[in-house]
């Protein structure tokens, strides 16, 4: 009887328990896949790694433009 208790007990305690877990994953979904980069990102993303880091070797390129009035 005595053992019976302590599993009632046991069990109602995993029941009660306000610990959960849940697997959330990234939305891949907005990435391009139009272009080779965004194919490559978009696999990194179901891979579940995280983003790459972007260039921005436009931005330098207009800085050294001679031409520029600026």
């Amino acid at each position: 009887m005595k053992t019976l208790n302590i599993i009632i007990v046991l069990i109602m305690l995993q029941f009660t328990s306000s610990n959960t877990f849940a697997a959330t994953k990234e939305d891949c979904s907005n990435y391009d896949t139009k272009t080779l980069m965004g194919t490559y990102d978009k696999a990194r993303c179901e891979k579940g790694k995280s983003p790459r880091k972007k260039w921005n070797l436009g931005k330098k390129l207009k800085k050294l433009n001679p031409l520029n009035k600026n």
